[in-house]
């Protein structure tokens, strides 16, 4: 139980009146009492819930006289199907209430061979309960209707205060953590040893429409509650702790039937003014237990909780409100359609909201560390920028130095850049002119070698793949032009052509050889006859040429240029 919880609202639903509470860590204050037959009842409820308590999440909490318990035992089966099993079952037990709730006990049956021979089914022992919708709850649903108001939880009040009982005993008569620690030990959330089977408690308060609410425990567990009238004011001592003396002599004789005997222990928590105590003690103090009254100031401070200043002393509303509206979830909620078609739209529209909180807070914290990065860059850049200058200073100050000295830098920097611009044609000729030489022989001659450098385009094809725009490559290539004789055959001549190409590429596998022109014939060799009849052919005295190109390098380099350079 935690004091930092979330502000809520606590509707406590009783015969006369709908109580309106506002929880908000330590402090409990009623914000008003509404009867069930004043003519404004759904406006001043609805104005309590709204505006008073600020849209608070509702739990409601039934302190009705109608309510009805019953235990039963389920055949113990797989996880996935048991809450059918006990939801068929509590549909069973009470057909004709719509608002139930179970809760599994500690009781369990094991599985017994019988004197047959057959095996009795395991089974696990359930707590059942249920109440009806009476007009008084279709009120205050119609009403909750109105608000939007988010619906936390409806639960009976003996039900969800069973814990609270346990864990002020403990603190009062031992038997558990926090015995000797702070105020809010006992409200731990640290799971408490569970008490013997034989240990009974009875809590004993007066709710404020005049009711005595008693809480019967039993091994932790709810054994037994009533509700019933009393009078009113504890005025009159001995009219008022006889009345309780009464109601717990019934009390009693209804354990018996639940299997109390005089040897387990009995332990009495009543909530009492001070003024009363000492009679209470003379007629309440069990003979195997003990027996503790205590004021709702003395209660609240065991607690660690600011009770409503105008509550009396021996009204316990207050500690059943704060422990139920601090608490994570009801022990024992009640369901129902009606309540579902309330609380689900609003329970899923509240999960909507956190979760779109957490998305906008990740945003948020991802655009901070954009803006975070994006100042660091920012910084950085300007931080470069100073640098720059710096170095800048530095260099024209050291130009101007070295100019003094008679040093040019710019002419300096130019002999580098023609430097760049020779190394780029630059071709080992020794190589190629060895295997040119190789390959010659004395059916031709060369007439000319042309060396020529190229930067041209290089498009995307399936070879290279994706080529970026404006990417061009260094062609550096060398044109061999053989020369033969005019009458020399054309078809040998373009084989030696070729063969002198093949040599050639022999000789330099790093390059690619090819033949870029053959040898043809520009003569007219057609027959010319005389006078005479004799037959006579012109010689042809013109040159045959054939071109072999070779392809030194082809260096891809990124270029502005698309153009061809020659």
């Amino acid at each position: 139980m935690s004091i930092f919880s979330l502000p809520k609202t606590i509707l406590n639903v009783t015969d006369e009146a709908v109580f309106v509470y506002k929880v908000s860590g330590k402090n409990v204050d009623l914000l008003g009492a509404y009867a069930w037959q004043d003519e404004d009842f759904e406006a001043s409820l609805f104005s309590a819930i709204v505006n008073d308590a600020n849209m608070a999440p509702v739990i409601l909490l039934n302190d009705t006289v109608d309510q009805h318990y019953r235990k039963e035992r389920v055949p113990s089966v797989g996880v996935f199907e048991s809450g059918t099993v006990v939801k068929r079952k509590l549909a069973i037990a009470f057909p004709k209430y719509p608002f139930r709730a179970y809760k599994k006990l500690s009781e369990v049956t094991p599985s017994k061979k019988t004197a047959s021979g057959d095996r009795t089914v395991k089974t696990a022992t359930y707590l059942f309960a249920a109440c009806p919708e009476t007009q008084n709850i279709q009120k205050v649903m119609n009403v909750l209707k109105d608000t939007d108001v988010s619906i936390a939880g409806f639960g009976l009040l003996p039900t969800e205060s069973v814990n609270f009982v346990e864990a002020l005993s403990r603190k009062i008569f031992g038997g558990g953590e926090g015995d000797k620690k702070s105020t809010l030990s006992f409200l731990s959330k640290k799971k408490a040893p569970p008490p013997k089977s034989n240990v009974w408690t009875i809590f004993i308060g007066q709710n404020r429409s005049g009711g005595l609410r008693q809480i019967v425990t039993k091994g932790g567990e709810l054994a037994l509650t009533r509700i019933t009238p009393i009078v009113e004011t504890n005025e009159d001592i001995e009219l008022w702790t006889g009345d309780i003396f009464r109601e717990y002599q019934a009390t009693m004789t209804y354990l018996s039937r639940f299997g109390y005997t005089s040897n387990d222990t009995l332990n009495i928590i009543a909530v009492s003014s001070e003024h009363c105590k000492q009679s209470l003690e003379k007629v309440l103090t069990p003979e195997n237990g003990a027996f503790r009254a205590l004021t709702l100031s003395e209660m609240s401070k065991f607690m660690g909780y600011n009770p409503d200043l105008e509550t009396p002393q021996n009204v316990a509303d207050d500690a059943h409100v704060l422990w139920a509206a601090n608490q994570t979830r009801l022990s024992m909620p009640l369901s129902a359609p009606q309540l579902d078609a309330v609380a689900n739209p609003r329970r899923y529209a509240t999960f909507a909201s956190i979760a779109l909180i957490f998305l906008l807070g990740a945003s948020v914290y991802y655009a901070s560390n954009a803006f975070i990065n994006l100042y660091k860059l920012n910084q950085n850049i300007s931080q470069a920028e100073k640098e720059l200058i710096q170095v800048t200073n530095i260099y024209e100050d050291e130009v101007t130095r070295k100019e003094d000295m008679g040093v040019s830098i710019q002419l300096v920097q130019a002999s580098f850049q023609i430097n760049e611009e020779l190394q780029k044609e630059k071709i080992e000729l020794y190589d190629v002119l060895s295997a040119i030489s190789e390959g010659l022989n004395d059916t031709f001659s060369l007439k000319t070698i042309d060396y020529e450098v190229n930067e041209v385009e290089v498009v995307s094809d399936e070879t290279l793949g994706f080529v970026p725009p404006g990417t061009t490559r260094l062609e550096k290539k060398m044109v061999l032009t053989m020369e033969f004789p005019g009458d020399f055959d054309i078809a040998e001549g373009n084989a030696i052509v070729k063969s002198f190409s093949d040599r050639l590429g022999y000789l330099l596998p790093e390059s690619s050889v090819s033949v870029t022109q053959v040898l043809k014939d520009v003569s007219y060799r057609g027959a010319i006859t005389s006078e005479s009849g004799v037959n006579t052919s012109p010689q042809n005295t013109t040159p045959l040429e054939g071109k072999v190109q070779i392809l030194i390098d082809d260096k891809i380099i990124e270029s502005n240029s698309a153009g061809v350079q020659g």
